[in-house]
């Protein structure tokens, strides 16, 4: 709990990590007023607003975790991973929860659809999921690359350029539920989750935050290794 709360503290420690943070809901707030100008009102509903201005945001989101990680490796010993990944997912969890407040506001003023509020509570709980993952494709690249410029770049390009691979061909685009963030976004941000595609997105969880978080996780044990390696000897 110790690790989570010094993780927590550096996360949130600096003018420029709040920078991130409150960047990161305005984005949200910009996206959502801009897609709720262009339509009618009678058609301005949270779901019309929030998958636009969540799947936007979520580009963002996997910067907080690179930069979390870029932390545990100037830190001495044993890189404590698990308390970046739990600060990571509630740090996530917030900015989702805030961004999700942000895209309301512009529908609660604006719009005069008769099922305005319809699916918000799947949609929030799509919202913290979708960010959470992303943070976790922060944390998985920020421990598989130094850079952390790369590692950000690599958490956008790595996942659409799959997505769009598998789109190539009929036969491989089924995969794209299964191996893909990006899908899963879609359809939890269209609140068109049935049994088969939640057991796709837990698939999708396992091989975007276990697998490349315990890649990660083994390149920054053997770096802090052969670092402490020299000064042993």
């Amino acid at each position: 709990m110790r690790g989570v709360e010094q993780v927590l503290r550096r996360a949130t420690g600096s003018r420029r990590r709040w920078l991130l943070i409150i960047g990161c809901v305005l984005v949200c707030l910009a996206v959502s007023v801009a897609i709720t100008a262009s339509i009618n009102p009678a058609e301005r509903t949270v779901m019309t607003v929030t998958a636009p201005a969540q799947s936007v945001m979520s580009v963002l989101v996997p910067l907080i975790g690179v930069l979390s990680v870029a932390d545990l490796r100037r830190l001495p010993g044993r890189p404590d991973v698990l308390s970046v990944l739990v600060a990571s997912v509630l740090v996530a969890a917030v900015v989702a929860l805030v961004g999700q407040l942000a895209a309301v506001v512009p529908v609660l003023v604006a719009s005069t659809a008769p099922g305005r509020w319809a699916h918000l509570f799947a949609l929030t709980i799509g919202c913290v999921l979708v960010q959470c993952v992303a943070v976790l494709t922060g944390t998985g690249f920020g421990g598989l690359f130094r850079s952390r410029a790369l590692a950000f770049i690599a958490t956008v390009v790595i996942p659409l350029a799959l997505w769009w691979l598998l789109g190539l061909t009929h036969g491989l685009e089924a995969g794209r539920g299964w191996l893909t963030p990006y899908e899963s976004a879609r359809r939890l941000l269209a609140d068109a989750m049935t049994p088969a595609t939640w057991l796709q997105f837990c698939v999708m969880v396992l091989v975007w935050t276990g697998g490349l978080n315990a890649l990660g996780a083994r390149r920054l044990r053997r770096a802090a290794s052969a670092s402490d390696g020299p000064a042993t000897r």
